[in-house]
């Protein structure tokens, strides 16, 4: 759920609230002794604040969403997730129409837009808890730069964004993160 609570002279400021459906699944490897866990499989609750301020083809953007990840698969923890993100976005022709201040505006003049953007990208994730022992080589703190760019057309966008390790903090022994290079497809309703 997102809720803009403020609005004027091109700043927004929204409440974001949400929870995570039990969809997690647990399967062992199929080529070693290990268990692979793909989300908590738990309710999980989520809240954040997002902020935006536009001057003309510019576009300032934050946001900070926390989850609170409950007791899981037998009752284990698999680590609550924070993500900051602060970026900078230049309209280089059009509007974007999916992601668009003025959520009101159904006359833009142009359904076809491009836009650039760069900023920071930040994930922490805390350490995973099993029959109650906290895994001292889980969790991390990461920061990304990041590059992008939205092509949007009508109701449709395409954001594509490559991020580079800047922070790389990991708790124990573990691998570090490498670049992400992400293709998004969102249709706005």
């Amino acid at each position: 759920m997102y809720f803009r609570f403020y609005s004027k002279n091109n700043l927004n400021l929204a409440l974001q609230a949400g929870v995570e459906l039990p969809t997690g699944i647990r399967k062992n490897s199929n080529f070693d002794n290990t268990t692979v866990i793909v989300g908590s499989g738990s309710y999980d609750p989520m809240f954040g604040v997002s902020a935006s301020k536009k001057w003309n083809k510019l576009m300032l953007q934050a946001s900070g969403l926390y989850k609170q990840t409950t007791k899981g698969f037998e009752g284990n923890y698999y680590g609550s997730l924070s993500v900051q993100n602060l970026s900078l976005s230049y309209r280089i022709t059009g509007e974007n129409n999916v992601c668009n201040i003025d959520t009101t505006n159904t006359s833009l003049k142009n359904k076809f837009g491009i836009s650039v953007f760069g900023g920071y990208y930040g994930e922490w994730l805390d350490k995973l808890k099993e029959d109650d022992i906290v895994d001292e080589n889980s969790g991390h703190y990461l920061g990304f730069a990041t590059l992008g760019t939205n092509i949007s057309i009508d109701k449709w966008a395409f954001p594509l964004t490559l991020s580079l390790p800047i922070i790389n903090k990991m708790n124990g022994e573990q691998n570090n993160a490498g670049f992400r290079l992400r293709l998004g497809i969102i249709k706005s309703f």
